[in-house]
């Protein structure tokens, strides 16, 4: 049986008013609100929610960063590439493709009769016939030198040719091997950086189910350590009050009713006995509302955190996928842009390989183109 106003019939709140204001008024003694070791649980997962979100970014800035990088630099080495061949062609061009380096050049040139020796050099010359007659006018001294001259051009020019061509098959092939190399890196950075992202994938949900786990545990154990609590004090409480004489109207104290109540001068046994007042009942039906709506208003805000978790757990999900499906879509696209300008390569090699087979190299002078020339006097 519990004495009245001793530490284990305080519950009753109508003993033992120092105690009772001694837990009301210390801040440290009571526990107002929500459960701040449960705020400071979301607080720490929250935060570390956003570090590996941040992380996460931040890998892929990096990677999108290197790509850029590598594709800036192949874009300049492909640039210098592009300038080193047009110096080559324009350096070509002036040393080599000269107007009096023509093979026609000598009907445009108007200094030919100026460089050209004359029919007749002298009275002595040798190729004068025995009577002495003069030489014809219209004679061509010249014509088999400059076939002969034509000959050698036309062998020199074929062979320039020949060495072009070949240059330029050895450097279209030098630029193909280094894009199959420059492919072939990317593929091999890509497939690094998506290992990388799995890994990482993969442990930030080990954490979060470590995290979970952590928390419904700590709930259960909260959960369990009130409800022991409760039952605890609903039993001592239960017990106070089949114990007190007051309550169960016990003969002795009824028969003093008058006598005034050993808790505090001021109050009578009549107060005691019949009930308390209107005034202090609705206070503590008020305290018993408030109660169960603080309780109600935890129940709710736990949900809607939870609710929030999940919601950011499945936005993060997406994410990831979202991001590793536009990171293969863009290697499709750069797989298909690759091939479709391999093959616009090739269609125009063919075009330039069968007009030069066909129609350059086919085009060869005969006796019939020279015979045309120095057919008269003038």
């Amino acid at each position: 049986m519990a004495d009245l106003g001793t530490q284990r019939f305080s519950r009753t709140r109508r003993f033992d008013e120092e105690d009772r204001k001694t837990r009301i008024f210390d801040t440290k003694a009571r526990i107002m609100g929500v459960d701040t070791a449960a705020l400071d649980a979301q607080v720490d997962e929250k935060r570390r929610l956003r570090e590996a979100e941040a992380r996460m970014n931040q890998n892929a800035a990096e990677v999108a960063n290197i790509f850029d990088k590598t594709l800036q630099l192949r874009e300049q080495d492909r640039l210098m590439a592009k300038r080193e061949v047009n110096r080559e062609v324009e350096s070509f061009r002036l040393s080599n493709q000269e107007k009096c380096g023509r093979r026609d050049y000598d009907l445009d040139d108007p200094l030919l009769r100026k460089k050209s020796l004359p029919a007749r050099l002298d009275d002595t010359d040798e190729n004068n016939p025995v009577s002495g007659i003069q030489k014809l006018a219209g004679e061509d001294l010249q014509a088999g030198w400059r076939k002969k001259l034509q000959m050698e051009q036309q062998a020199l020019w074929a062979a320039g040719q020949e060495a072009q061509k070949r240059a330029a098959r050895e450097r279209a092939l030098a630029e193909e091997q280094q894009m199959a190399e420059i492919m072939l890196a990317q593929d091999e950075l890509r497939q690094q950086f998506a290992s990388e992202e799995s890994a990482i994938k993969a442990q930030l949900k080990r954490e979060t189910a470590d995290e979970n786990r952590r928390l419904a545990e700590e709930k259960k154990m909260r959960e369990r350590a009130a409800r022991e609590a409760e039952a605890r004090a609903n039993e001592a409480e239960q017990e106070a009050l089949a114990s007190n004489p007051i309550i169960n109207e016990h003969p002795d104290m009824q028969a003093r009713g008058g006598v005034k109540s050993v808790v505090s001068p001021a109050r009578y046994r009549k107060d005691h006995y019949k009930s308390m007042p209107e005034d202090q009942k609705q206070k503590i039906k008020d305290e018993l509302d408030r109660q169960l709506m603080e309780k109600r208003a935890r129940k709710l805000a736990e949900q809607s955190e939870e609710a929030a978790h999940a919601a950011h757990q499945e936005m993060i999900r997406l994410t990831l996928e979202r991001r590793a499906a536009e990171a293969a879509a863009a290697a499709r696209l750069a797989k298909i842009d690759l091939v479709e300008t391999q093959k616009v390569q090739k269609v125009g090699h063919t075009i330039r390989e069968t007009t030069l087979k066909k129609e350059v190299y086919t085009n060869v002078p005969t006796e019939a183109y020279f015979a045309q020339f120095n057919t008269r006097s003038r």
